[in-house]
Parts: C-alpha cells; sequence; structure tokens
C-alpha cells in the first residue's frame, strides 16, 4: 500500500516505520532455521542483518522504509526509561535524514501497535500519517493483561493522529472505523487484468484438507507439520 501511495503521487516522500528488529528474537528464529534446514528462512533473517549497517533503505522511488535494530530489546521489562533510551537513539537517526534530505510533503506510514511506531508517530512533524492496520494484536489470548492495554493505547493514539487509515482485512476494517474516521478496506490480493487470460485454480483430489493462511516465518513449526502430514496420509 505504501508503494502503491509513492507511485500514485510522486510528489510525496514516504516513510515507513516498522517494528524494530529484536535481537533475541532474532537469534531464535535463525537457529531454528538453520537447525530444521530451512534455507528460505534462513536467508529471511540474515536479511534482516542489513538493519545493523543501515536501518534506513529506500526501496522505490519517493519510499523509504525504517528498520531499526538495537542490541537493547525493544520490548524489555522495567522502568519506561529503560525502553526510552533505544527508541531515542533509533529516531534521532531519521530526524538526521529528515533535515538532511529536506522533505517537503513527508508521508509517515505507521503499523501499529508496536511501542516504537507510537513512539515515532507522537514525534512525528510531518502533516499526514497513515496508519495500515494489518492485525488486531489485543485479541492474543495469552497476552499479558497489561500488555493488552498498552497495544490498545496504541492502537488509540495512533488511529488519532492518522489521517488516513487502511486495513487489508474486512473485519478489522469494522473492528477500528469510528464515525469520523472509516477505515478504508483493501483487499489483499491482486485483481488479474483485462488483458490477462481467464484463469481459475486446478480442482484438488477428493478428501479432507488442512491449510494454513499467514505469514511464514517462526509462528510456523515445520517438523510438527511433517509429522502430522505422516500420520494422516488421507488429508490433503
Amino acid at each position: 500500500l505504501a508503494r502503491t501511495w509513492a507511485v500514485s503521487r510522486p510528489g510525496d516522500r514516504v516513510l515507513v516505520v516498522e517494528p524494530p528488529v529484536n535481537p533475541w528474537i532474532w537469534c531464535r528464529e535463525t537457529v531454528r532455521a538453520l537447525r530444521q534446514r530451512d534455507w528460505v528462512m534462513a536467508r529471511y533473517w540474515t536479511a534482516k542483518l542489513g538493519s545493523v549497517i543501515s536501518p534506513l533503505k529506500r526501496e522505490a522511488p519517493g519510499l523509504w522504509v525504517f528498520r531499526p535494530f538495537s542490541l537493547v530489546p525493544f520490548r524489555a521489562v522495567g522502568a519506561s526509561a529503560a525502553r526510552e533510551a533505544p527508541f531515542r537513539r533509533a529516531w534521532a537517526g531519521v530526524e538526521g535524514f529528515l533535515r538532511r534530505e529536506d522533505w517537503k510533503r513527508p508521508v509517515l506510514w505507521a503499523y501499529p501497535p508496536h511501542r516504537f511506531v507510537r513512539y515515532a508517530v507522537e514525534r512525528w512533524i510531518g502533516p499526514l500519517v497513515c496508519a495500515d492496520i494489518v492485525d488486531d494484536n489485543t485479541r492474543v489470548e495469552w497476552m499479558p493483561e497489561s500488555l493488552r492495554r498498552e497495544y490498545r493505547d496504541t492502537y488509540d493514539r495512533v488511529l488519532a493522529r492518522a489521517a488516513v487509515v487502511f486495513s487489508v482485512s474486512h473485519s478489522l476494517a469494522e473492528r477500528f472505523s469510528s464515525p469520523g474516521k472509516p477505515v478504508l478496506h483493501v483487499p489483499n490480493a491482486v485483481s488479474p487484468s483485462k488483458e490477462s487470460a481467464p484463469w481459475s485454480p486446478r480442482r484438488l483430489p477428493p478428501g479432507r484438507r488442512a491449510c494454513y493462511v499467514g505469514r511464514i516465518d517462526g509462528r510456523v513449526d515445520l517438523s510438527l507439520l511433517r509429522r502430522v502430514a505422516m500420520e494422516h496420509p488421507g488429508v490433503q
């Protein structure tokens, strides 16, 4: 969505602020991918090391992405001052970049509800903030109530600051819409062009099927999937 915005509005300069790379999660997932010989995920996590060298990257004309990487966990437990220090250091790099580039129409593209995203939104001096809601983290069952409250507060603060709010999910758009600020639903798919030949998926063999819909990352236990597949050969 941010890339489409930058292409369709060439006068704008869009800065996407992503949740920071947690070094402990990075180590855990890299080791897991190597143990499972999952070279796709191993390359995925190895590529994230680029954030150590350059957290700010130009990915398209008019579009920059900021992915901070800090040796101090951004979800550190303790006083708010302990969490503030890595946020402040990371955001100082963004402010220096904006001063050097002298952006005229900066747009901040934010993904709530991470604490750092809220930190960035509260300090953004540009005229426009776009919020992109990809999930509702307050619905996680195992989450401590204190973190759930903080996530709710982050959603409220980011959406209050955002001029435009997007979501790829119809249910999320309904969940976060308000009378004064509707959430724009952009379906998470690409429609075929009129010139393309008609296409339909192949018919699957008869029988029961199991599927997973979601991001392919550490939440997918590949060893478990292999074992389940072998124990249930009649399931597609």
